[in-house]
């Protein structure tokens, strides 16, 4: 059954009369929170129903509902652009942009051009587009981003002006998969003079050249490098390395790499990171690298100048592959049984990083899928730390506590648990 806007007008009128006196009296923003409690649970047609029939009620409900706002068509790209044709004050409602569109063509340009010119108070900007042009219209925009995320299959020529004019970014991601085009065009950040309020950086290395930003980011705190070489990471670190408080790798190993790379502590051996609190590592590996042989000497692992290098980490997560899990569970024949490869290694860094409370091992393959407690997640802890960090441990043993560090089996935190408890740098 259809309800026409007569007849829903007539049911919700005696309970908006009662309360309209009340809720009009409360400051805009606290009647937008309330508004925005029922738009979080999907009730968006009930709120465009409620704008039709008060319009005491348009401005507070429009600015939930172009809060946040996304596209995957050119049609409803000009849907859009009509509705904010048709009553401008909704461009200023617009905090979010997102726009996903896997056949672009020309003739989006005029459109999204029209739209942008209008979105004075966005603050951030997901872009997904094949073709690079369309990065042409931001070079003229109204707003000021705070966050950007820019993914496309060819590297733009101006992505580095169109950095130069958003000073107040905070946040900027790009993803570039490079298929078309001449792959010989440098594809790097060059300029000193951008980016000075960056605070948190996420970048793919696989297809940009090196290296990708030459001069260091003041307020950079936040680092994720995707696909990277050791050669890269170590150039990267030696930029931004005193300021970061958290570092994400997706690291490559294939046939440049040495035994010694193998330890997810390799990316740090030349580094100087005085604020890191948070490492994750995870390692990316053709088939015929997955599994390697790691040393079982720990003398070789080569870890002891790391503790002036970090001597403020608290987690390190480190993602690998099944079967190199499995070895790292290879017993190493002494006293105990249970005194594997990963539990010697886990016990050296404990020692090394005086203030570490939580090393996290989990199958990268596994992740973010099936239950929460996955077979190979091991997490490692420290017990009768300093400066309060004691470990509290419910329905499994604390074990070794002479040594001052314990093994929690079977997920007692699993890789995103642990990922996601990441300090605040703020």
């Amino acid at each position: 059954m259809v309800q026409t806007r007569r007849s829903a007008r007539r049911d919700l009128q005696p309970a908006i009369e009662h309360q309209r006196q009340y809720f009009l009296r409360l400051p805009p923003e606290l009647r937008r929170m309330i508004l925005e409690c029922f738009n979080s649970r999907g009730d968006r047609r009930w709120l465009a129903k409620i704008a039709t029939v008060c319009k005491a009620f348009h401005d507070d409900v429009e600015a939930v509902l172009y809060r946040d706002v996304s596209f995957i068509s050119r049609k409803k790209i000009l849907s859009f652009r009509h509705a904010l044709c048709k009553r401008p004050r909704r461009a200023t409602f617009v905090r979010e942009f997102s726009i996903l569109l896997v056949k672009a063509t020309k003739s989006i340009r005029k459109p999204l051009k029209s739209v942008f010119r209008l979105l004075t108070n966005l603050i951030s900007l997901e872009i997904f587009v094949p073709h690079p042009a369309l990065f042409e219209l931001l070079l003229d925009v109204p707003f000021q981003l705070r966050y950007f995320y820019v993914f496309a299959l060819d590297y733009p020529p101006c992505l580095e002006d169109i950095l130069a004019r958003q000073p107040s970014l905070v946040f900027f991601e790009q993803g570039f998969n490079v298929t078309t085009g001449d792959r010989a065009t440098p594809r790097n950040i060059l300029r000193k003079d951008i980016l000075p309020n960056l605070r948190s950086l996420a970048i793919e290395l696989s297809h940009l050249s090196r290296p990708f930003i030459k001069h260091p980011l003041p307020s950079l705190t936040r680092l994720s490098l995707g696909r990277a070489q050791h050669e890269d990471i170590a150039q990267v670190l030696s930029l931004f390395g005193n300021n970061l408080v958290s570092l994400q790798v997706v690291r490559v190993i294939d046939n440049t790499c040495t035994c010694s790379c193998y330890w997810p502590t390799s990316i740090i051996n030349t580094a100087h990171l005085p604020r890191l609190l948070h490492i994750e590592v995870k390692d990316s590996r053709s088939h015929e690298y997955r599994g390697l042989q790691l040393h079982s000497d720990m003398d070789k692992v080569g870890v002891s100048h790391l503790r002036t290098a970090c001597p403020e980490l608290r987690k390190f997560v480190w993602g690998t592959d099944t079967t190199t899990l499995r070895r790292l569970e290879k017993s190493l024949g002494r006293q105990r049984k249970d005194w594997t490869v990963m539990s010697e290694y886990s016990r050296i860094l404990f020692s090394v990083f005086p203030n570490l409370a939580r090393l996290c091992v989990t199958d990268i393959y596994s992740m973010g899928r099936g239950p929460r407690r996955e077979p190979h997640n091991n997490v490692y802890m420290r017990h009768g730390a300093k400066n309060g960090q004691v470990a509290r441990v419910d329905e499994h043993r604390i074990v070794d506590v002479a040594n001052e560090w314990c093994t929690v089996p079977d997920g007692l935190g699993t890789y995103d648990e642990c990922s996601n408890s990441m300090p605040d740098s703020e």
